[in-house]
Formats: C-alpha cells, sequence, structure tokens
C-alpha cells in the first residue's frame, strides 16, 4: 500500500481475514509509516488504543479524542507485550509481539510476515506468534504466520490470491480445553476464509499452501463438512484426487454449470398445459391390456382421490372399455395395493412407498385416531384374515366389525388384497348388507347372531348362507411407517416424493401441488427440489407461461415439451381427474375451464377445448359447430356414462345445450345419429344404442 502498488484495502483485507462487509478508511492517522494508509479500522483500532500495544503514543489524540480501554489492548497489557522501534527493526510497517494478546484481538493465530530489515522496501502487516512471557508455556504451540504484502510471507508455501502468503501452523493441544477450542475455532475460520476464493482444490494444495499437517488438517475439514461450510471429495470431472470446496462456492458453480447444460427452450402458452398433462399420463392413447394398465397407473401411484372415482371415470378415461376384472389381475400378480387416505378416498403405492405418503390428511388437521383400534382385531399382526375369521375371533356382530375394519382403512392402518371389498362397499355404503330372514333364523343371523333352539341351523337356512362373504379378500394390518432417523434421511425421503410427483406431472410448480396431500406439497419439497436441481437430476427453467414462480421438470418431461404434442388427438376425462388442469387458479386458465368437480366432464382436440358437460350431461356446452367432422368423437363421455363396467346411468337427460332448450338445439340430430334419442318437451333423454 505504501509503495503504491494497491490503492485500496479490499483485496488485502478480504484475502487476509476472508469476506467483510466494510472496508473503512483509517483517516489521516500515521499509522507507523504508512501515511494515511487504508486500514480495517475493525481490526487495528483494538490493538493501538493501549500504548502497550505498540500503536503510536499520540494516535488518541490525532484521532481527536480518548476512548476506554478495550478488552484486545488490556490483553495485550496484561501479557508484558513489548514493541521494538522501527528504528531496530530496520523497516517499515506494524509489528506485535505475543500472538496470544494479539490473536484475541485479530481473531485468528497469525505471525508474521512482510516487514523485516531483509526486506526494508516491503510493507505490510506482520504479526507474530511466539508463546511469549504471557504464555506460561514457552514454545507450547508452533508458529502460526499471516504475511500481508509482496514479501516471502509464508515460506515456500503457495501464495494466495494477490500475493496473500498464509501459514499456519499445527495447535499443540498443550493449553486448556477452552484454550484448544478457540484455536481450533481460528484455524476453521481461517480454512474456510481462505477456501471461500477458490473452487475445488486438491486437498495436498491446500495442506501445502497453509502448512498444515494432515492430521490436523483431516480433523478441521471434517469439522468444517460436518458443519455444512465446506464439501469434501470428487468435485471436479477426471479429478484423481480428493478435493475441498466451500459450499457457497459449490453450490454457485454447481447452478452456473445447470444454467449451461439446460439447452434453450421457449416457454409454451398456458393452454398447452392440459395437453401436456393428459400426453405424459397417456389419455390420449389409452390401452386395453394389462399391461397399458400398469403403465397407466404408474404415475397415479400416490395420488388420492375418492374411492368412487378410480372405476367410474379415472381408470375408464385410460383404458378403452376399461372392465373390472384388468384391475383384480393387476393387483393379484404385483406388490400393488390400494390404501385409505381419508374417508372413502384411497391410493394405489407399494407397501415399501407407505412413508411416503405418511401424514395428516389436511393442514393442520392431526390424525384423529379412529384407525389405531383396529389393531386390536388382529391377534397376529401379520397374519391375513377373511371377515368371518375376523368375526368369529372379534366377538362383534357384522355392523360394528365392518365399521372398525373401514375406519381402519381409511386411516391407511388396515388394508384388503382385492378392490372387491372396496366395491361391494360402494355399493352398500361401507355397511354389510343385512340378510334377510330365513327359517330359523332371525334378521341377521346369517351373518352374526344367536343360534336357533338345538343349536343347528336348518338345513335350508344353513345352505342359503353357505359360502357368503360380506367384504371379499383378506384384511391385514399395513406396517406403520417409520420416521426418519436424522435429517439427512428426510431430506432423501423428500427426493422420493419429488421424483413420485415428477412421475405423474412431469413439470411441477406451486398451484400443481396444492391439491395433492401435505406431504407432497410444495412447501415441504421445495428444497428437496433444489438439491436436485443441483444434482442434475430435474430441470429448473420457464416451461409454461403465465406460471408464476419457480418451475421444475424432470429430463423425461423436457424431451416431450421440446417436441411437438399431438395437437390432433381427442380426449376426454373428469375436471376431477389427477390430470385436469381445472382449480389450479392459473390467470390464462381460470376463465376457460370449469370448477373441479366429479360430475364435470372435458374433451379436448388437442389443446383446443371442445365440449363441457356438466351434471353428468345434463348441460352440454360445445366450442364447436354442428357439422364438425370430428363431432361423433366428441361425444365420448355420454356414451362413457350409459356404458361404463361401473355405476352406469339408464338414461341421460339432456336438459340445455349452449345454455338453450336441447330439443329446440342443432345438435339434437347429431346426438340422434349415435344414441337412442327420445325428446321430452324441452329435454332431450338418450338411451344406450344397442
Amino acid at each position: 500500500i505504501e509503495a503504491g502498488a494497491l490503492a485500496e484495502p479490499v483485496v488485502v483485507a478480504r484475502q487476509a481475514l476472508g469476506r467483510l462487509a466494510v472496508f473503512p478508511w483509517w483517516g489521516e492517522a500515521r499509522v507507523r509509516g504508512l501515511d494515511g494508509a487504508p486500514v480495517e479500522v475493525e481490526l487495528v483500532e483494538p490493538a493501538l488504543e493501549s500504548e502497550d500495544a505498540g500503536g503510536p503514543g499520540d494516535a488518541e489524540e490525532e484521532r481527536g479524542g480518548s476512548g476506554p480501554e478495550t478488552e484486545a489492548a488490556r490483553a495485550v497489557r496484561d501479557t508484558g507485550a513489548s514493541r521494538d522501534s522501527e528504528e531496530e527493526r530496520g523497516g517499515s510497517g506494524l509489528e506485535f509481539e505475543s500472538g496470544r494478546a494479539v490473536a484475541d484481538t485479530l481473531g485468528s493465530e497469525v505471525g508474521s510476515g512482510a516487514g523485516n530489515a531483509e526486506d526494508p522496501e516491503g510493507s505490510g502487516l506482520g504479526i507474530e506468534s511466539t508463546g511469549g512471557a504471557g504464555d506460561g508455556q514457552e514454545g507450547a504451540r508452533e508458529d502460526a504466520s499471516l504475511g500481508l504484502g509482496d514479501g516471502e510471507a509464508g515460506g515456500d508455501s503457495e501464495e494466495g490470491p494477490g500475493g496473500l502468503g498464509l501459514e499456519l501452523g499445527a495447535v499443540s493441544g498443550d493449553g486448556t480445553d477452552e484454550e484448544d477450542a478457540r484455536e481450533e475455532l481460528r484455524l476453521e475460520a481461517a480454512v474456510t476464509a481462505w477456501l471461500s476464493y477458490y473452487g475445488p482444490v486438491d486437498r495436498v494444495r491446500l495442506a501445502g499452501t497453509l502448512g498444515l499437517g494432515d492430521p490436523l488438517l483431516a480433523s478441521v475439514l471434517d469439522d468444517l463438512a460436518g458443519e455444512q461450510a465446506v464439501v469434501v471429495g470428487t468435485l471436479v470431472e477426471g479429478a484423481e484426487q480428493e478435493q475441498v470446496c466451500e459450499a457457497e462456492n459449490l453450490e454457485s458453480l454447481l447452478r452456473m454449470a445447470r444454467a449451461d447444460a439446460t439447452p434453450a427452450f421457449q416457454a409454451l402458452p398456458v393452454d398447452q398445459l392440459p395437453l401436456f398433462l393428459a400426453v405424459f399420463q397417456g389419455l390420449h392413447e389409452p390401452g386395453d391390456t394389462p399391461e397399458a394398465l400398469r403403465r397407466r397407473l404408474e404415475p397415479l401411484l400416490g395420488c388420492d382421490a375418492p374411492a368412487g372415482l378410480w372405476e367410474t371415470e379415472i381408470l375408464p378415461a385410460r383404458m378403452r372399455g376399461y372392465q373390472t376384472p384388468l384391475l383384480d389381475g393387476v393387483l393379484q400378480e404385483s406388490g400393488l395395493r390400494w390404501v385409505g387416505c381419508g374417508r372413502e378416498r384411497l391410493t394405489f403405492c407399494f407397501e415399501h412407498d407407505l412413508d411416503l405418503l405418511a401424514g395428516p390428511t389436511a393442514d393442520d388437521e392431526e390424525p384423529d385416531g379412529s384407525g389405531n383400534g383396529a389393531a386390536s382385531l388382529f391377534p397376529d399382526p401379520h397374519g391375513r384374515y377373511d371377515f368371518s375369521t375376523l368375526q368369529e375371533l372379534a366377538g362383534l356382530d357384522a355392523p360394528a366389525l365392518a365399521a372398525a375394519l373401514w375406519d381402519g382403512a381409511w386411516s391407511g392402518r388396515v388394508g384388503n388384497d382385492s378392490f372387491a371389498a372396496v366395491r361391494r362397499g360402494l355399493d352398500t355404503g361401507f355397511r354389510p348388507p343385512e340378510a334377510p330372514a330365513a327359517e330359523g333364523l332371525p334378521p341377521g343371523g346369517g351373518l352374526r347372531g344367536p343360534r336357533p333352539r338345538g343349536g343347528r341351523l336348518s338345513r335350508r337356512a344353513a345352505g342359503r348362507w353357505r359360502g357368503t362373504t360380506v367384504y371379499p379378500g383378506s384384511w391385514q394390518l399395513l406396517p406403520e411407517p417409520e420416521p426418519p432417523g436424522d435429517p439427512l434421511e428426510e431430506e432423501e425421503r423428500n427426493k422420493d416424493r419429488v421424483r413420485l410427483l415428477l412421475d405423474r406431472y412431469g413439470v411441477l410448480f406451486r398451484e400443481l401441488l396444492q391439491r395433492e396431500r401435505p406431504a407432497l406439497r410444495w412447501k415441504g419439497l421445495f428444497r428437496a427440489l433444489r438439491l436436485m436441481e443441483l444434482s442434475g437430476e430435474i430441470l429448473a427453467g420457464h416451461f409454461f407461461e403465465g406460471v408464476p414462480g419457480p418451475q421444475f421438470a424432470s429430463h423425461r418431461a423436457f424431451r416431450l415439451l421440446s417436441r411437438d404434442l399431438p395437437r390432433e388427438a381427442v380426449f376426454w376425462l373428469s375436471a376431477a381427474d389427477p390430470a385436469s388442469a381445472c382449480g389450479l387458479g392459473l390467470e390464462g386458465l381460470r376463465a376457460s375451464l370449469p370448477r373441479r368437480v366429479a360430475g364435470t366432464h372435458l374433451v379436448y382436440h388437442g389443446p383446443r377445448l371442445v365440449l363441457e358437460s356438466h351434471r353428468n350431461g345434463r348441460r352440454l356446452v360445445f366450442h364447436v359447430a354442428p357439422d364438425d367432422p370430428r363431432l361423433p368423437e366428441y361425444l365420448a363421455p355420454l356414451d362413457h356414462l350409459l356404458t361404463r363396467a361401473r355405476q352406469p346411468v339408464r338414461q341421460l337427460e339432456i336438459e340445455t345445450v349452449d345454455g338453450a332448450p336441447a330439443a329446440s338445439s342443432p345438435f339434437a340430430d347429431v346426438l340422434g345419429a349415435h344414441f337412442d334419442l327420445r325428446r321430452d318437451h324441452h329435454s332431450l333423454i338418450l338411451l344406450r344404442n344397442v
């Protein structure tokens, strides 16, 4: 600085002592020949405020005041530190002895550097740690030196940025525990400060530059890695040695690398989102085989929906002519199972993924514990029991046992290996059917009740109820998910949740996850999304216009977005379908889409919405002309309501078409050509066309 090579203290102060927010000037005070040089006040002033510390005797007067003796200055005085005159040292600069006193002032063990007899032109600040008279254990700790400037500081070690040489010696540990702990913290701070100006550095280079032995460096790096201040490992492709990098620097490098690796992409209009979600989940090409059903169930794993919606809306939209044996076969041939997740709501998942769904069913809602009592119904927690066996073991009548089992099922504690039990429950309101009275058998007695006199049922009564199963399949307790053992395990679990959601949607953003279970929502997964982006597993970018906030996509989804979506595909779905964009609240979709209710169906031709069916066909809204050549394809949801395998409707009464009475609509003739049509004053009644 004195020679004019450096005009500002920023470089020196940063490189020597880490990242500092402010670098004030010393003013006009003369500091041992530095003639108003810019010096970090916070580091030097406390030592100079004591005459014993080696500062100029008139420093206080030159600053225009006197202040109280600081703790650092008092420490210097108490240790009996002395200073040599500038003439005796034969150089310019400032040098303090008694490393402990000055270390307390500067916050790190530092030592002699520039400014010595051999270098009369040298400049800078040199502080020597000698284990002075105040130590009580002369030579107990090895030298630790910090040199600033353009001299030979640090010996033969590699110079730091801007001519900084830093050499830190090992700590012997001969002092008190408190002193050793303080010295270790100072050493860690110095290592972190040096690393903050580099990317990944070879461990050998780090040890040589700082003059640290392998055992001491290993201890320091272990502590810093545990505090997540640094990252140790093979960080650069092709590196042959273990490397060290400050965590923040590595994160910045990873983010820049990811940005460079992300191909240029023009964001799609938000009205393309419904088509993208449908294509990603396979609605544009319905399947008809068990393998096709497996592929279409994959994106739906962990997605909870009303129990009755699965086989009336969700699966039929993905499978051409869906029949219930298809699902039964898939469940029997795989480890897939249905799991309750709220009153009369369920999802499909594999048993080893149950922990991904753990959590309350709604925000700020604690589990009511209604399913806890179901555990007492099972003598063996690993056993499987049919309904009649459980009834005998529990000594309950059928309604009480059914209520206990379904409470356990909706809480996720009890399962059944057959979906036929769910179908039976839907048909009966999840209450066991009442058995009619028979000879010698009171009402309900076939299920549970007193036996007739003599202890035997009549042959007719026994034969009538032989083989009756209230709920098919075997019931069992589901394993209770274990809580994560540590934060790292929870982070990995959140990454698995992100992968589950990316398999479902391809692109993730806050609004899309608001309809998921609390464990799968944006707030809890955002950190995992960022970490996966930094690692390159997923991409961050702007994929759809009109979506506020960050967006993340899987590589598979990005490849799909980069190609032209099938604009000629025709598909339909329920407004409550997992692939539906209804209810997202996005500015570009809010006005064009109906509410998210199960009785509403939508038909798309590519990205265009061509038909809305409300209240199960009672109100139709066409967005095409009556002579559209593909209009018969657009009527698919009406045919579905009449012909579906589960709970088909006997007839559809269409009350209005485009807001006008249906009977006078120009679409009436088209409907009559494809359905058995009857006119009823203002309405049209559609029957299945046999």
